[in-house]
């Protein structure tokens, strides 16, 4: 059985269809909003889409929902005070409120990418033991990876080659991603670039269960 053009072991068979509606409500969620403040586009800023994507990458966030009792909780309020904004953090934290309110019982982790790594992206199943992304493809206990922000859900073990894949697709796209180092400097990237690809695939990995405070 597959899922997102991946394969699924026979233990992870019962979590497609909550997994497929939490995903594609979360997408859902986005579409056709502000969707995510740290995308950029260089080329075809005539178009409406793009001007709009543009637009999002100056745009404060004016609520503070990075705290709270958990990611679950997060994406609670997410939904509750109707926020259409956020990056990776706010994406994965709504997913995890959907699957929660679905009545998801299998378990999920926060993973966070460390530095120079930076992003976010949910687990269901039992938790990755890898420590680092490029490490997924290797054997081990089968999980899912659900990353609405890179528009991926999948077997653990497609995730490294599927961003990697949509990375260079969206260079081609002109799309450009803005982080922040830890002393506060923002920094530009091209999503193909060689040092961002091996940051995102080879940095220290940690994960936090979903109801515990992040």
């Amino acid at each position: 059985m597959t899922i997102g053009g991946s394969m699924l072991t026979d233990g992870m068979i019962d979590l497609k269809p909550q997994l497929r509606k939490a995903f594609g409500a979360a997408r859902e969620w986005y579409k056709g909003q502000q969707k995510s403040t740290n995308k950029q586009y260089v080329v075809n800023l005539d178009d409406t889409k793009f001007q709009r994507r543009f637009d999002n990458a100056t745009t404060p966030i004016k609520v503070d929902t990075r705290s709270g009792n958990g990611a679950v909780d997060i994406g609670r309020r997410l939904e509750n005070l109707d926020i259409w904004y956020g990056n990776c953090v706010e994406m994965s934290c709504l997913a995890a409120w959907f699957l929660t309110k679905a009545g998801f019982r299998k378990k999920l982790t926060f993973c966070g990418i460390d530095p120079p790594g930076d992003h976010v992206f949910l687990t269901a199943g039992e938790p990755p033991k890898s420590d680092r992304v490029h490490r997924f493809e290797q054997k081990q206990r089968a999980f899912m990876v659900v990353d609405v922000w890179m528009n991926i859900r999948c077997n653990s073990s497609d995730y490294p080659e599927l961003v990697e894949q949509k990375l260079r697709k969206r260079s081609g796209k002109g799309q450009r991603i803005t982080s922040y180092t830890q002393d506060g400097k923002q920094v530009i990237w091209v999503p193909d670039d060689d040092d961002y690809i091996a940051n995102f695939l080879l940095s220290d990995l940690s994960g936090t269960p979903c109801s515990q405070i992040i």
